[in-house]
């Protein structure tokens, strides 16, 4: 979603065939993206008569980014997902991973978040809203395991899980 620290890696960047790199060079330049861990930056781009939304993300020094990061990352990339009820999303993996990160790790922390971020205790009331429900498209030039991802799911479901039970009051 930050795209200043992977355009330094790779030479195009293409979002349904169309190479959006040029936009992202541009907005980069004006600071419009950023690269503070986990600040979320939005803005709208055109290309080709298109216009499309862009949600980005700062993924900090990569070289010196952590595991704690990358979930600072990812926890508040699916809050503002959510808090924006945004129905489909797509998510340009390339530009998460760099030469210094686990791949694991990195589809891990997305699994585990996905669900943790997006956590909602209800206060034993019923709540009127809808569940938080989006399309998430993954996009990379290479093969994602998703057994990762799906891997990190199960974390989170479990993480919520003992949060429930957490609230729980006690039976005597």
């Amino acid at each position: 979603m930050v795209y200043q620290n992977i355009l330094n890696q790779l030479e195009r960047i293409s979002f349904n065939h169309i190479d959006i790199t040029e936009s992202l060079e541009r907005l980069k330049h004006q600071h419009i993206i950023g690269s503070k861990v986990g600040k979320i930056y939005t803005t709208a781009f055109d290309v080709q008569d298109q216009t499309y939304r862009l949600i980005t993300v700062g993924l900090g020094n990569l070289k010196t980014r952590s595991y704690q990061d990358m979930l600072k990352i990812w926890g508040h990339l699916f809050q503002y997902i959510k808090s924006e009820h945004i129905e489909d999303t797509y998510l340009l993996m390339d530009s998460f991973i760099s030469k210094y990160d686990q791949l694991s790790d990195v589809l891990m922390a997305c699994g585990i978040q996905s669900e943790r971020a997006t956590y909602e205790f209800d206060h034993y009331k019923s709540s009127k809203k809808a569940p938080f429900k989006t399309n998430l498209n993954l996009i990379s030039e290479s093969l994602i395991e998703l057994d990762f991802i799906h891997e990190g799911i199960s974390i989170g479901q479990s993480i919520n899980l003992a949060r429930d039970f957490s609230n729980m009051p006690r039976m005597y």
